[in-house]
């Protein structure tokens, strides 16, 4: 039966490593992307990942590898996973992939896919089931940012929503829901490769999330991605790309019904023109996303991945353009009500503002106070979104340039060292960036 001699799993083991992930971390991880792709949550433990990484076990059940590759992003084969007989086919027979739709369905409807020439109907009771994964998405992103495992979750989940649509049947109404959930899923990815700063693989998803946008014909839908898209571009120093985006989300129908869509384009479209040297223009947009804010109605309905979006959301913004726009004093005070406003679950919003925090303190040249505030940050480095390890690094920078032979800069770097290596993976940002 081709069984193989026992071997310790080192591609598995790297492939943890590199997305910092213990082997309980990693059944919980794996359990969680189950229940994207069958509505029941796995029941994985530390010790079935110790045995594939023992080579215990060296094909795991379909179910598993499915959500491994979910997690990690490449086949099980790429992960040191054997089967332990005849090779799968690449394509899969047309039986397996029935079956692969109806445990699609499943997820959504409560009920398998007939396998007979019968189409399912699909309804608005689908599209909340399917609402449900999107907003777990969201809580996940407030949580721990831009993870890979969020990104692989949200692009998959995009696919399973279309392949839902094309296996049953839907009213134009329906159908409309169905491109504006993909379309959300596909901009969830974007977003935690904009956040992880995994350019090229943002570039990609917002590609897919704006087509099918343009499918669900779904103006706030549209509006996200191209207002990733500014983010993006302002990531990757690309201004003209950065006030394109901005434009063409200003432009979205969205923007001018609802005073909170504004808000939110106004303060992001600061961040950009205090970046790229125009901060009256920054100040402008500031005084314009506060008035319109005041004019929102909070209470109305609006898609889960705007609930982040409060006054604690416009004063941290504001502290980025100010101090683009070489205003710290103005952005500390603006990063202290941002952290005091700040629901306590959005916690890598949190990390984020407050290493902006230790840059408006370094920026008026109190490098004692500064390197406390840091040092609050890389206690828990290993939650850290792309971004914010990109802000530290830039403090890091600063704060040698500043001052290279002080104990603070000494302490600082010493401690930088001792808590998360610099040179390792997850630090691997432009240390020059501190704008984003």
């Amino acid at each position: 039966m081709g069984d193989h001699p026992r071997r310790a799993n080192e591609q598995l083991a790297a492939a943890m490593a590199s997305q910092n992930l213990g082997q309980a971390e990693l059944a919980e991880e794996l359990n969680r992307v189950m229940a994207d792709f069958t509505g029941k949550l796995g029941t994985l433990s530390d010790r079935h990942v110790r045995r594939w990484l023992t080579g215990q076990s060296t094909w795991p059940h379909e179910r598993q590898r499915r959500a491994l590759e979910t997690v990690f992003g490449c086949p099980a084969g790429e992960l040191g996973f054997v089967p332990r007989a005849a090779p799968v086919p690449e394509v899969e027979p047309p039986v397996e992939r029935r079956r692969f739709l109806a445990s699609a369905t499943a997820v959504t409807a409560g009920a398998a896919l007939p396998v007979s020439a019968a189409r399912y109907t699909l309804g608005m009771s689908d599209v909340q089931r399917l609402r449900s994964r999107l907003d777990g998405l969201v809580g996940d992103d407030n949580t721990h940012g831009g993870t890979t495992s969020l990104e692989s979750r949200a692009s998959g989940l995009a696919g399973v929503t279309l392949d839902i649509l094309d296996s049953g049947t839907a009213s134009q109404r329906v159908r409309g829901h169905f491109y504006s959930l993909a379309a959300s899923f596909a901009s969830t990815a974007m977003w935690a490769a904009l956040d992880g700063r995994r350019d090229a693989d943002a570039v990609r998803h917002m590609e897919r999330a704006l087509s099918l946008a343009g499918y669900a014909r779904d103006s706030a839908a549209t509006w996200r991605v191209w207002s990733h898209g500014s983010m993006l571009a302002l990531q990757r120093k690309r201004p003209a790309d950065a006030f394109a985006a901005s434009e063409a989300s200003q432009a979205c129908t969205v923007v001018r019904a609802d005073p909170l869509f504004a808000s939110l384009t106004h303060a992001r479209i600061a961040g950009i023109r205090a970046a790229f040297g125009d901060p009256s223009g920054a100040l402008r947009s500031l005084d314009w996303a506060a008035d319109a804010f005041g004019r929102a109605d909070l209470g109305w309905a609006r898609p889960s991945w705007m609930g982040f979006y409060d006054q604690a959301e416009l004063a941290g913004l504001a502290c980025v353009a100010l101090l683009a726009a070489g205003r710290p004093m103005e952005a500390e005070g603006q990063a202290h009500r941002a952290l005091a406003l700040l629901r306590p679950d959005l916690h890598r919003n949190r990390a984020y503002y407050t290493a902006y925090l230790a840059r408006t303190q370094l920026a008026q040249g109190d490098l004692e106070q500064a390197s406390d505030t840091a040092r609050t940050v890389i206690t828990d480095a290993g939650a850290l979104s792309g971004r914010t390890r990109s802000l530290l690094l830039g403090f890091s920078a600063s704060l040698s340039a500043a001052a290279p032979d002080s104990p603070e800069a000494r302490e600082w770097a010493e401690e930088l060292r001792e808590t998360h290596d610099p040179r390792s993976r997850q630090w691997n940002c432009d240390t020059t960036d501190c704008r984003t």
